[in-house]
C-alpha cells in the first residue's frame, strides 16, 4: 500500500510507517462502520419477489461518466491505494466501477470535475508521458506529491475555477472512493465477490440492502 496513507497526513509524513494493508484496511472499516455497510439505511421494505437491484459493472470502453483514458488512469491510481498482492486489489473488486457509478449520481456532480483534473494532473506529474505507463515506484511518488498538495493545472469546469488549487482535495477523494469501493456492499458495484469484505475478515449477517440507496424512493437508477 501507499505507505503514506496509513498516517492520514500527520507529523509522521516523513517517517517510515510498516502498517501492512490488511490491518489498514482493517482499521478503517472498524472505525468506519458505514463503509461496510453503506446504504443500510431507512428505506421501503421491498416485497418478498422483488428482484435485486445491483449496480451493473462497466468497462473503461462503457463507463457512465468516465472516458476511457479517465478509467485508465483511475485503476491505475486506485491499484497503488490498494494494491493486489496476494489477496486482490482495487482492480479485482471493481473500484473502479463503483467510483464511475457513484459520480454519476446527482449529489456527487460536483466531484466529476475534481476528479477529471485530478487525472489529467496525474498524467502531467508524469513530466509529459501516461501516468499508467510509469513503474509504481514512480505513481507511488506522484500519488505522494499529491496528498501533499502541489498546484494543478487549469481546470475545464471553466474560468471561475481555474484559480490555484491544490492536489489535495483530489487525493483526499481518491482514497476515500477507493476505500468505499472496496468495502461498501457489493450492491454498489464495487467490492466484487465480497473480495475487501474476504480480505479483512468481514463476516455478512443481513440485513443486506437489496438496492443502492440514493438518497430517494426511486431506486431505479443503477446503471
Amino acid at each position: 500500500m501507499h505507505k503514506s496513507l496509513t498516517h492520514g497526513g500527520s507529523a509522521l509524513e516523513d517517517r517510515p510507517v510498516t502498517v501492512d494493508r490488511r490491518s489498514f484496511c482493517a482499521l478503517i472499516a472498524a472505525g468506519c462502520p458505514a463503509l461496510g455497510l453503506l446504504g443500510c439505511k431507512r428505506r421501503e421494505a421491498p416485497s418478498s419477489s422483488a428482484k435485486p437491484c445491483v449496480v451493473e459493472h462497466r468497462t473503461a470502453a462503457n463507463g457512465r461518466v468516465l472516458s476511457q483514458p479517465e478509467w485508465t488512469a483511475l485503476e491505475a491510481a486506485c491499484a497503488r491505494i490498494i494494491p493486489t498482492d496476494d489477496d486482490p486489489g482495487a482492480t479485482e473488486a471493481h473500484v473502479v466501477n463503483y467510483i464511475d457509478a457513484q459520480l454519476s449520481l446527482p449529489h456527487f456532480k460536483s466531484f466529476r470535475h475534481t476528479f477529471s483534473d485530478g487525472l489529467r494532473e496525474l498524467d502531467r506529474q508524469a513530466a509529459g508521458g501516461a501516468f499508467v505507463a510509469l513503474s509504481v515506484a514512480k505513481q507511488d511518488q506522484i500519488l505522494t506529491r499529491m496528498e501533499r498538495g502541489v498546484p494543478m493545472g487549469p481546470s475545464r469546469a471553466g474560468a471561475r475555477s481555474n484559480r490555484r488549487r491544490s492536489s489535495k482535495q483530489f487525493f483526499r477523494l481518491l482514497l476515500t472512493f477507493s476505500l468505499e469501493g472496496y468495502l461498501s456492499d457489493p450492491v454498489y458495484g464495487g467490492n466484487r465477490a465480497e473480495a475487501g469484505w474476504r480480505f479483512i475478515g468481514f463476516e455478512v449477517r443481513p440485513p443486506r440492502p437489496r438496492c443502492p440507496y440514493l438518497g430517494w424512493k426511486n431506486s431505479s437508477q443503477t446503471s
